[in-house]
């Protein structure tokens, strides 16, 4: 039986606990259909996939080069990374350690193709937060040069 761990995070502080529970939920079914023996959670709560910064993702993947467990569950791959360089470059660390990534709502294989798969998944997440960013800063520029104050401390 494969040792399995998931990894569940939500980005910022408007989002909440249920975002977790909900992703552990699927992820304990996937493991469960699999016969994946769910050994560990790792949790990041308000922690953007943005950045590689994530206590418990660091965790996760120290403890994958010490082979502790043999599959990384994730709901989607957008929890584990949103940008294709992490992507790839922890991709790599975890199959180096000899342990695979798998989504609940992405069926990844493990081959070429899956490896294919998974990195136009990671660009098109990249590309999403990107364009997410710049609509943001278009809307801000648009309401401060009508005169409106944004948020924050006021000047």
């Amino acid at each position: 039986m494969k040792r399995a761990v998931a990894y569940a995070r939500y980005s910022s502080d408007v989002q909440s606990d249920t975002s977790i529970e909900a992703q552990l939920e699927k992820i304990k079914e996937y493991c469960a259909q699999k016969g994946y023996q769910l050994v560990k959670e790792y949790i990041d709560r308000a922690v953007s996939a943005a950045t590689d910064k994530r206590p418990a993702f660091q965790q996760m993947i120290k403890d994958a080069e010490q082979r502790m467990f043999d599959v990384v569950v994730v709901y989607k791959l957008d929890r584990f990374a949103r940008n294709l360089y992490d992507s790839v470059v922890y991709t790599k660390k975890l199959e180096e350690a000899g342990v695979a990534l798998e989504s609940v709502t992405e069926p990844i294989t493990h081959d070429i193709a899956g490896k294919f798969f998974r990195n136009v998944m990671s660009a098109i997440n990249e590309l999403y937060i990107e364009n997410l960013k710049q609509e943001l800063r278009d809307k801000a520029l648009i309401v401060a040069r009508k005169g409106y104050f944004m948020g924050g401390i006021p000047p």
